[in-house]
Order: C-alpha cells, then structure tokens, then sequence
C-alpha cells in the first residue's frame, strides 16, 4: 500500500517539491523535517493536524482549538487512522518515541479523553470500545 502525505490527498500544490511559493508558499506540514516517518509519512505528511499554520479548507488553522475541530471530520486524518490501525496510529506528534504497550491488550484498560474548547458548544472523545473519535454537542 503506498502511503500517501496530505498535499497528495489534497492535491493542494504546497508539497515539499513545489517550485512556485510565491503565492501561499510550501505548507509547514512539508517543511517539518522533525515529523519525518510519523505514520509512515514524509516530514509531517501524515500527522499535518500537530502542525500549526495548515490550511483547511482555504484557511490557515493557527491555534490547536481550530484544528481539533476541523482535523477530526478530515478526509486525511481519518484515512491515515484507518491505514495505520489503532496500534500504529500517532495522534501527535510527542508519543513518537513512545515505548510499544502491546501489554495493554492483555489487560482491562479503559481511558477517557475528552477534550472541551473554549468557546465552542462541542466535546471531543475518544471511544474506548473503538477507538474512533466522537463529536458530542453537550456542555460541561
């Protein structure tokens, strides 16, 4: 299976080859030598939504409340969860060098994460029996 980065699912143009930057320039995902092989990506390829300064959707995503929003309904995010399964699968970009916990599958483990943005009626979690992340319209 070729692994494909966001600029090639996007066919945005701002990959790391562009030759013409004079417009909107090469996207901070290209440039980010320190993600290179994240999911099996070149630079941040395939963990664009830990980078600041992206483009969604026309629009540059400059705080971390504006991508967990737009990044969780992403075409990108989601293909690159499916293709490297939840036991490969980076969220971000400072679980890299993370030890392997293979052990966790032999152990009743349940994890809650949920996060709340600041001026946003939406709660974000993570569905402990699937792993898929859940949008829910409630308030905390």
């Amino acid at each position: 299976m070729i692994k494909l980065n966001c600029w090639e699912m996007k066919q945005c143009g701002r990959g790391p080859d562009r030759n013409d930057t004079k417009d909107i320039g090469v996207c901070p995902a290209a440039t980010d030598i320190s993600s290179n092989g994240i999911n099996g990506g070149r630079n941040a390829g395939r963990i664009c939504w830990d980078v600041l300064h992206t483009l969604c959707d026309g629009k540059a995503q400059n705080n971390s409340s504006q991508k967990a929003v737009s990044c969780v309904s992403c075409d990108v995010f989601n293909r690159v969860r499916a293709e490297e399964g939840i036991g490969n699968f980076s969220l971000l970009k400072m679980f890299r060098n993370s030890q392997s916990i293979d052990w966790v599958h032999d152990a009743a483990v349940e994890c809650d994460i949920e996060v709340k943005l600041p001026g946003s009626p939406y709660k974000l979690r993570v569905d402990n029996s699937t792993g898929e992340f859940v949008k829910d319209k409630s308030r905390r």
